[in-house]
């Protein structure tokens, strides 16, 4: 894989290279979203699995952008999963203050922090606390 490093003046160097594979069609998707291709690949592969850029009025993403690109989606997963951490994190510790309690003495904010908890299991809040549309986790 191309390491990409862009200097304070906004010039991409190239820093390593190697035949790490990435989440190609990803990454075209978030550079070219309208464009067509033929993809040698399933799924994961390397800048090479691109056999046939069929989008003639929208130009083929570089190596470098591609590559470039997928660090921002690694940059992006990693600091989403940061967040989740820090969510999780604040309802377990209201939930933990609950153990030992009796269902009919948990104050209200120990029943959201239970609620939060099961909720968060089903996949139904984002990072930020918020509750998914019910299609996304209500079976």
């Amino acid at each position: 894989m191309l390491r990409v490093r862009i200097s304070a003046k906004d010039r991409l160097t190239v820093v390593t290279s190697s035949d790490t594979k990435i989440d190609i069609p990803r990454v075209l998707g978030r550079l070219a979203p309208t464009a067509e291709y033929h993809w040698k690949g399933n799924g994961w592969g390397t800048y090479a699995d691109i056999g046939e850029w069929r989008s003639p009025l929208i130009p083929k993403p570089s190596e470098v952008a591609v590559y470039a690109e997928w660090d921002l989606c690694l940059a992006e997963q990693a600091k989403t999963a940061s967040e989740d951490d820090a969510s999780r994190h604040r309802i377990v510790t209201l939930a933990q203050s609950a153990v030992g309690v009796q269902v009919e003495q948990l104050s209200a904010i120990q029943v959201r922090a239970l609620i939060a908890l099961l909720l968060r299991k089903e996949g139904a809040l984002t990072a930020d606390g918020s509750i998914k549309p019910l299609t996304t986790w209500a079976k």
